[in-house]
């Protein structure tokens, strides 16, 4: 009935609210005691997961496409495309929520996950980027070299994104047989789809050559690497 069914999509927005914004706490009370996932893990092991995740990763996005319900007096099944992405890896797949009608009150008695694309791992997309990053500045392309920075670029230095595309214009004008050499890269994340990048970089050009320690911080979607754009760039030498 309508009101049964009501209740199944509210239950299905308090499941997503709560494992997106990391309450647990609410996500186990949507749980039954007897619920199961498909690889046989236990409600108690299933939150102790989940406990461990939020110590791991500062957030998590949820997406949700084609969204199904089935629904009888007293089961109901939730299945979507469920987008997950969290500081490490990006994953797609079909996610099935079953549910049980009990003490008139729905509530999750298993969970299910397949993939169906391989994980996309943030360190992949960001070397990615690097590298074509890295192609434009070496070939002494500017325009190209100055797309990779978002409009609302800022660092110590240069406030704006014009203060800092007209410095790099008159460092590109006068460099020739640049070579740009990065190592140890790290990536963190500690604030949705933006990554602060850290590598050693050693720069060299004509007569000038400088080694530092360079700081990015990338915004965008792993899925999309050749869309990443930098909104920060700081860089400190090493003697």
């Amino acid at each position: 009935n309508n009101e049964k069914f009501n209740l199944t999509d509210s239950l299905f927005v308090r499941w997503r609210e709560s494992w997106e914004t990391g309450d647990i706490e609410g996500l186990e009370r949507l749980l039954s005691d007897h619920f199961q996932t498909q690889s046989k893990q236990s409600k108690k092991a299933f939150i102790a997961t989940k406990n461990y995740l939020e110590t791991r990763y500062a957030w998590k996005e949820i997406g949700v496409d084609h969204l199904r319900f089935l629904q009888s007096d007293e089961e109901a099944l939730i299945n979507f495309q469920q987008d997950y992405l969290c500081p490490v890896f990006f994953s797609r797949g079909d996610k099935e929520l079953h549910l049980l009608w009990s003490d008139s009150s729905w509530s999750i008695i298993g969970e299910s996950f397949t993939a169906t694309r391989p994980r996309v791992y943030v360190s992949t997309a960001v070397n990615s980027f690097l590298r074509a990053w890295i192609h434009d500045w070496e070939a002494g392309q500017f325009e190209p070299y100055i797309a990779h920075y978002d409009s609302t670029f800022s660092s110590q230095s240069y406030p704006t994104l014009h203060d800092w595309a007209e410095y790099k214009k008159q460092v590109f004008y006068k460099s020739t047989a640049i070579k740009v050499v990065i190592e140890d890269v790290s990536v963190s994340s500690s604030a949705p789809r933006q990554w602060r990048v850290r590598f050693r970089q050693k720069y060299s050009s004509g007569n000038y050559r400088d080694t530092g320690q360079k700081t990015l911080l990338v915004t965008g979607h792993p899925l999309e690497p050749d869309q990443f754009k930098i909104i920060n760039e700081e860089w400190e030498p090493i003697d």
